[in-house]
């Protein structure tokens, strides 16, 4: 029979072999524990993601649908923009005619006024030359009537020596 103390040393290695197993096997099951922690937080960003990414499908008809709409709009906006530069440029020019037209009406106006200022000193000349012409008139007048009447009585006189 073995000794009892021989017989313990292969338990022994059996115990510190085993122990030092079970240590492995413990950090084996705690480095898996944090693989699993680390994999279920993964998978918890990865069910976010992918809820997001259903969000977005569930929502992509409907921005599609929007942008579309902004689309028409801006199309819309464009043309009433542009025809609003056409209507501007056309009141311009409308605008530039007309204070070509009235510059013209005023030259005109200047004008006018500078011949009917014209016409009217012609007019007060020619109402001093009428009154001087009436005044040498009259005395034309006079002189003629004065030398008449002394004719008359050459005539007259002529006429009675005659008799």
């Amino acid at each position: 029979m073995e000794s009892p103390a021989l017989s313990s040393v292969p338990t022994y290695v059996k115990l510190v072999a085993n122990d030092e197993e079970l240590q492995e096997l413990r950090v084996k099951v705690r480095v898996l524990e944090i693989k699993r922690a680390d994999d279920a937080r993964h998978v918890k960003e990865l069910e976010t993601k992918l809820g997001e990414a259903e969000t977005f499908v569930a929502l992509r008809p409907k921005l599609q649908a929007k942008l579309m709409q902004q689309q028409t709009e801006l199309i819309a906006a464009r043309r009433e923009l542009a025809d609003a530069r056409q209507l501007s440029e056309l009141s311009e020019t409308r605008n530039l005619d007309t204070l070509e037209q009235l510059e013209m009406t005023m030259l005109d106006k200047e004008v006018a006024e500078e011949r009917a200022e014209a016409a009217e000193s012609e007019v007060e000349e020619l109402k001093e030359k009428l009154a001087v012409v009436e005044v040498e008139l009259e005395v034309i007048k006079e002189g003629a009537c004065e030398r008449a009447i002394v004719c008359f009585f050459h005539v007259a006189r002529l006429t009675y020596l005659k008799q």
